[in-house]
């Protein structure tokens, strides 16, 4: 699921050398080969163009960014698999439930993939804040269905260790992220 090291940096690598090949120009957004001092095509001086230095510190914040923006993958798995079995154990309960549980059966099955859902569409914005959020909420949840019954600790106990890893990791890489542009005075 995530990048290893030698992945990474052949990632970082692919993306710096798009990268770098082509200059745009700031006026009419022609591209050019990087070493023109005036556009091509109408004849603007590129002046403030980004240094080599300045390129691989942006496609190395793009990389970082793209592996934070993972969370949303698994932000999304979670919410699919809540609506999916959740819709299974509130019909599987509507046979013999009240009104009452009923409602609350079925405000459970589809609120709960309802925050996962939003969590994931967050994620675009804010990616941190949002495998963070998604983290805690999923803990929450899971935490306190154990207290009310213990025996649904241990059903997809996989699944579970899945989830809460890849947040875990998104949530280290938003943080090295956040850290990485903090450092070089990126925007």
């Amino acid at each position: 699921m995530w990048a290893s090291g030698a992945d990474a940096r052949a990632e970082v690598g692919a993306l710096y050398s798009m990268r770098a090949t082509m200059l745009t120009c700031g006026n009419c957004a022609y591209e050019m080969p990087p070493r023109s001092n005036y556009c091509e095509a109408c004849g603007t001086p590129l002046v403030g163009t980004p240094g080599p230095e300045r390129l691989a510190d942006e496609v190395e914040a793009e990389f970082l960014f793209m592996q934070v923006q993972r969370a949303r993958v698994v932000l999304l798995l979670v919410a699919t698999l809540q609506l999916v079995f959740g819709g299974l154990h509130a019909a599987e309960q509507a046979a013999g439930a009240t009104p009452r549980e009923f409602a609350a059966d079925w405000a459970v099955a589809l609120g709960v993939p309802a925050v996962f859902f939003f969590l994931a569409w967050w994620c675009e914005r804010s990616p941190l804040a949002a495998a963070l959020v998604g983290l805690v909420v999923f803990v929450t949840l899971h935490g306190a269905a154990a207290a009310v019954d213990p025996s649904t600790l241990a059903t997809g106990l996989f699944l579970k260790l899945v989830v809460v890893t890849a947040l875990l990791q998104a949530i280290a890489w938003g943080v090295k992220f956040r850290a990485f542009r903090a450092e070089r005075g990126l925007a």
